[in-house]
């Protein structure tokens, strides 16, 4: 029978996250009075973008911004960072095998030493919820926004509890039990590609991790994996798992394999810079067959007939340029075709 004048709300409560655990306290320095909205800058425009099956390099800031830069004929600009190493060679300790390089052409590995897991700061935990992820940890959260701003989706193990020093990535046997983080134990059939500690499976490539090696608020240790996977292994995997993730639809549709090295390098200079982690010297990069850039032959009078339109090739060339390809010559031309644009490289 009391008037209540007002409420003390927690980030569910607020809209912003699904987080109910308890009231959402701010910095000591916010303005009483201030609107929410304002204080934690959430004030802002979305754009939605509508994507065919075929442009899964769209699926990121940066594709986007790509696309847009060529649109704007202005040059792209990529987030710098610079990535102190320190603490030994990540060779020493962690060793990564390939039994079914068909289903996993490239598989690389980092190793952060004592990190912290604790809340991200909030510039992250807005950036992931306003793009409609949920905030977990700053470990978690670092993978998942390098995802979004990359295209290419990553993972990290608690390497105390990984079982081994090597990552073995095989198929799964018929009837071999897998127990993914969402607490779903599966029976697995050879369509399913795992990643293991040589012995038992730590993950469902490219869709879900495992229980026995998620990260914890115990964790110290981080081993951090970026990898490009078969788009077809991993449709069939998916199916069968009847589990659909973030990961699963990048990798299904076919992600980089040449976008590996910076995305493993930004996310672990993020590992640094927000969980105090310390990086290892050198990444453990296992592809045994390098997918090259495909050169394409392009008649400009070609071009416009198949278009109905009229560009210079002087334009032509802009523009493909913009898009980050490369080109030679003048009537034909030689594109040199990225390998986040060429889909002969990634099915």
């Amino acid at each position: 029978g009391i008037e209540s004048c007002g409420m003390i709300c927690s980030e569910r409560e607020l809209g912003l996250s699904d987080d109910h655990s308890g009231i959402m306290v701010l910095d000591s320095d916010a303005p009483v009075g201030m609107e929410v909205a304002q204080y934690l800058d959430i004030e802002d425009y979305r754009l939605t973008f509508e994507l065919t099956p075929n442009r899964p390099d769209s699926m990121s800031a940066i594709g986007i911004a790509r696309d847009m830069a060529a649109l704007g004929q202005v040059k792209l600009r990529r987030p710098q960072f610079a990535l102190k190493e320190s603490g030994g060679n990540t060779a020493d300790s962690i060793k990564v095998r390939l039994d079914d390089p068909i289903g996993c052409p490239r598989y690389a590995a980092r190793v952060i030493k004592n990190v912290k897991v604790d809340r991200s700061p909030w510039w992250l935990r807005k950036r992931l919820m306003l793009s409609g992820v949920r905030p977990i940890n700053n470990v978690v959260d670092v993978t998942n926004f390098v995802m979004l701003e990359c295209g290419q989706p990553l993972h990290a193990f608690d390497l105390d509890r990984f079982g081994s020093n090597e990552v073995v990535v095989r198929r799964a046997a018929a009837g071999e039990k897998f127990t993914t983080l969402d607490g779903r134990e599966h029976g697995c059939t050879p369509d399913v590609l795992l990643i293991t500690n040589g012995k038992i499976g730590v993950a469902a490539a490219g869709v879900m991790g495992g229980q026995n090696s998620e990260v914890e608020p115990t964790t110290t240790n981080i081993l951090l994996e970026a990898a490009y996977f078969n788009p077809s292994i991993i449709r069939k995997s998916r199916r069968h798992l009847d589990t659909v993730s973030e990961s699963s639809q990048r990798f299904e549709k076919g992600a980089d394999p040449n976008g590996i090295e910076y995305a493993i390098n930004r996310a672990a200079y993020l590992f640094a810079e927000l969980c105090g982690g310390e990086v290892l010297e050198g990444i453990v990069d296992a592809y045994p067959a390098p997918i090259e850039p495909k050169k394409i032959t392009l008649r400009p009078s070609r071009c416009n007939a198949v278009l109905g339109t009229q560009l210079s090739t002087e334009r032509i060339c802009e523009i493909l340029i913009g898009l980050e390809f490369e080109v030679d010559g003048n009537d034909p031309l030689t594109v040199t075709v990225p390998t986040f644009r060429d889909r002969k490289s990634v099915v």
